[in-house]
């Protein structure tokens, strides 16, 4: 089979690949051991030479050995990265994105560290060390990304994408911290912070700095590195993950603990008064927790709305199933454990850990369940026009199959579990608990998968696939667009008109801007498994491609 002039040489080069990289990434973290360790002398004062012969001896060898052949290896892979083409190669910007989010998340965590202390008047040369050395290796894994010599041509917006979730992870729990020290000190008074704090708002500040460090990685790469308006497969993905996963996680994760606050604070976790409840320091931090968590995931969804808005159908379809899968998790966890404490008050009263479950379940199911029906909403009557409709939208019905899939799996090891349970308990192990102390736990769970796994697979069963969309993809599979102008609004439209995988060339000399309506007209009676497609100033060419 040819090779196609998109792709690497392969065969024995990417093995010579393999080999050459992982030597580069191994060489690299012992160089940056190396040098962390005598930048950490080197800036500590009291460092007595003496007793750190040992690591003063590792430290330099790291930095003799490692060093220089780290460089040879670099050398030879930016001659490779020319001669081979290996800029083409899938395992170039696979390396450069691995070493590069592990030396963003070892820098930035070090280096972040190192600032919240030295808010508070402490200097840990150390850690600043650690931050600086693999912050560095991360610049310059991340000039190489987009450096003309050794930019890949692949997978181009893998790095910058990880970079994007690294940021919203460390904003995310330096607002939640932050927020929860605020909320806590308006709850029990600045005076219950943390003992010996000088100023209140001292842990706010060093809670800050990790926001603020978070959000300025998170930035850079979404607005400068233009994953904020990329098109690219894995940008896409990375929207997904933050609009629909982080985003309903944290929310949904605060509103729930809020409930369980709630409940626990008004009716007693032990079946004490609600005046005596109020009194815990325990649930009043958790509260303040919570009211954080949902803040910040609520600032997160409202960040990223506008992008998941501009963004294709697909796109907005699936942050709205991710999402709904969250809100699933929560209701059906919550499902499970409401009935766990119900059998537990069958073999006692229903109080101490057993009450405090109950709330718990209760606070997950409510929130869970009202959060799915806004998103899901299983009472769509599917009426919209094919490109825009929810219920005949592909990525659901792989969802349902998916959801039913999983659930039924996991009912089917619970029911193992009971089973055992059940016979341990009758033929009297000593070890064994009653029977409903052995399986109320597996019990609540299996309730949960098997209500979630019908539901989901008699859904799966009513939606049969749009019938003008599953003509349309029997028609033509793939489609390549040779054309200037293309938009992700028109490339959906083709999309959603042929059924076909499209992708799309932009051509070197200048052509008129690409008309959707030309392209569906030319594409209307054409059968095959892939079509070239070529707009020029004389209108537009199709042509089938042989299969390889």
């Amino acid at each position: 089979m040819p090779q196609r002039a998109d792709r690497a040489p392969g065969g024995i080069h990417t093995l010579r690949r393999v080999i050459m990289l992982l030597l580069l990434a191994i060489l690299v973290s012992v160089a940056a051991a190396g040098a962390t360790g005598l930048l950490g002398i080197v800036l500590d004062p009291g460092t007595v030479l003496e007793d750190n012969g040992y690591f003063l001896a590792q430290s330099v060898a790291s930095v003799v050995i490692a060093a220089p052949l780290g460089a040879l290896v670099y050398w030879l892979t930016l001659r490779w990265l020319a001669r081979f083409d290996d800029r083409r190669s899938v395992l170039w910007p696979v390396y450069l994105a691995v070493v590069g989010t592990v030396a963003l998340l070892v820098g930035l965590t070090a280096m972040l560290a190192t600032l919240a202390d030295a808010v508070s008047g402490e200097w840990r040369p150390d850690s600043f060390a650690l931050g600086l050395v693999w912050l560095a290796v991360w610049a310059w894994h991340a000039w190489m990304w987009h450096s003309p010599r050794h930019a890949p041509t692949r997978l181009a917006a893998v790095s910058p994408s990880l970079a994007v979730l690294v940021g919203i992870g460390f904003a995310i729990a330096g607002v939640v911290s932050a927020l929860g020290v605020l909320f806590r000190s308006a709850l029990l008074g600045s005076t219950s912070l943390l003992v010996g704090a000088d100023h209140w708002w001292m842990p706010v500040l060093q809670q800050l700095v990790w926001a603020a460090g978070g959000a300025l990685v998170w930035a850079w790469h979404w607005w400068g590195r233009g994953i904020r308006r990329s098109s690219a497969a894995f940008a896409r993905f990375t929207l997904v993950v933050v609009s629909g996963f982080l985003a309903a996680a944290v929310t949904l994760g605060g509103l729930a603990s809020l409930a369980y606050c709630v409940l626990a604070l008004t009716l007693g976790v032990d079946g004490s008064a609600f005046a005596m409840a109020r009194e815990s320091r325990d649930l009043l931090d958790q509260l303040a927790t919570a009211v954080a968590a949902a803040v910040s995931g609520v600032l997160v969804w409202a960040m990223h709305r506008a992008a998941v808005a501009d963004a294709t159908t697909s796109v907005r379809w699936s942050a709205r199933l991710v999402a709904s899968g969250v809100a699933l998790a929560f209701a059906a966890s919550g499902f499970g454990v409401v009935v766990n404490a119900g059998l537990a008050a069958l073999s006692g009263s229903l109080a101490g850990d057993e009450r405090s479950l109950l709330f718990g379940g209760l606070a997950a199911l409510v929130v869970g369940a009202l959060a799915w029906v806004v998103l899901w909403r299983p009472h769509d009557p599917g009426d919209e026009t094919p490109g825009e409709s929810w219920t005949a939208f592909a990525g659901r019905r792989a969802y349902l199959v998916i959801v039913f899939g999983v659930s039924a799996l996991v009912a089917v090891v619970t029911l193992l579990v009971i089973a055992y349970g059940i016979v341990q308990s009758v033929i009297g192990v000593p070890w064994s608990e009653s029977i409903i102390e052995s399986i109320r736990q597996p019990l609540g769970l299996l309730t949960a998968t098997a209500l979630v796994a019908v539901y989901h697979f008699v859904v799966w069963r009513r939606s049969a696939p749009y019938p003008g969309l599953e003509r349309a993809a029997a028609r033509i599979e793939h489609v390549t667009l040779v054309a200037a102008g293309v938009t992700d609004a028109l490339v959906e439209q083709l999309r959603t008109a042929t059924g076909a995988k499209i992708t799309v060339w932009a051509p070197h000399d200048e052509y008129p801007p690409a008309d959707a309506a030309a392209l569906v007209r030319a594409l209307d009676e054409v059968r095959g498994e892939h079509v070239l497609v070529v707009t020029t100033s004389g209108g537009v060419e199709v042509v089938r491609l042989a299969a390889e």
